[in-house]
């Protein structure tokens, strides 16, 4: 017979399952899109997600927005994406497991291995950059800073760490029948971009490796130090120790827009190097914005016209 006492107990709610953070964060990236409905497109080290957010594998993946805004790890990016709480948010990611489950091994990282370029790469790679303009100076400097290499139907644009290891390395095929001419190999870190030590207190920072050479070809021996980042959206390299030391030891910096197909990727490329102008500016006493003349893409499409040193100056805009 129920006691009268009854009423007053409190319902017992049944237990919770243990569920583990290091667990979730231990994920790959293909559990975790799967787990928020999404796709994912992995790059070397690199994810891209199918809603634009981004990971890089670390320790574990770390996830940030399209514009490079930090999210943080797999629990963190569950809570973005989905709104939810930290513990709804990770029993998501976990599939609801009401038994503790065997952490997921981090997946192995890649390693850069570059082939050693033949002469015959070496020698078709410089015909092609000479038909683009670039001069035999720059060449000649890109290749002993070991920044520029070739690869069969490609050059490569190589960034090293402080002990000479290549770190990461950009190719760009130049045959009409190359169906990927512009991508990053296996075991890139973008973090470790391509660099090339020039005057000791100014430095471009440029997208392309191209780009690069024309600032070498049209500058010569005077020219700045120049970093090629590989595209507006990559800024781990910003937090790199390394690369923010040799920052800290400018007097000015210029960063090189470009101009995009259409108004609405203008803008959102525009908002981008605004952001990173900012950043920048956090490190680097003086900070410029600058872009090519019109009916210029960027800097290496001004290797092919009949244009001055003097008018990469005049597009500048003083932030």
């Amino acid at each position: 017979m129920p006691s009268p006492l009854d009423r007053f107990k409190r319902t017992k709610q049944p237990l919770q399952p243990f569920l583990r953070a290091d667990d979730a964060n231990a994920l790959d990236a293909e559990s975790v899109a799967s787990a928020l409905g999404l796709t994912v497109k992995p790059e070397g080290r690199h994810y891209e997600l199918s809603n634009g957010m981004r990971g890089t594998l670390r320790e574990h993946i770390v996830w940030c927005h399209k514009d490079g805004t930090g999210i943080g790890d797999n629990c963190a990016l569950a809570q973005a994406v989905t709104g939810l709480q930290f513990r709804p948010a990770l029993e998501l990611l976990l599939s609801g497991a009401v038994q503790p489950i065997k952490p997921v091994a981090p997946r192995a990282i890649a390693v850069l291995r570059l082939q050693p370029s033949t002469e015959a790469d070496k020698t078709a790679g410089r015909a092609y950059l000479a038909r683009r303009g670039v001069s035999a100076y720059a060449l000649a400097r890109a290749e002993a800073a070991g920044m520029l290499d070739y690869a069969p139907g490609a050059i490569l644009f190589i960034g090293r760490d402080a002990d000479g290891q290549s770190r990461s390395a950009t190719r760009r095929g130049y045959l009409p029948n190359d169906p990927r001419p512009k991508r990053d190999l296996s075991g890139t870190d973008k973090s470790w971009p391509a660099y090339l030590a020039g005057q000791p207190n100014e430095l471009w920072v440029v997208e392309g490796g191209v780009d690069a050479l024309a600032l070498l070809t049209r500058h010569g021996e005077s020219h700045p130090s120049i970093i090629v980042t590989g595209g507006i959206n990559v800024t781990s390299w910003l937090d790199n120790p390394q690369i923010q030391a040799r920052l800290k030891r400018l007097w000015r910096c210029t960063v090189a827009g470009e101009r995009e197909k259409d108004t609405e990727t203008q803008t959102r490329t525009d908002e981008q190097r605004r952001k990173l102008v900012a950043r920048l500016q956090q490190l680097v006493p003086e900070v410029s914005l600058w872009m090519p003349p019109a009916g210029r893409k960027d800097l290496g499409e001004m290797l092919s016209g009949a244009v001055t040193p003097e008018s990469l100056k005049s597009d500048t805009e003083r932030n």
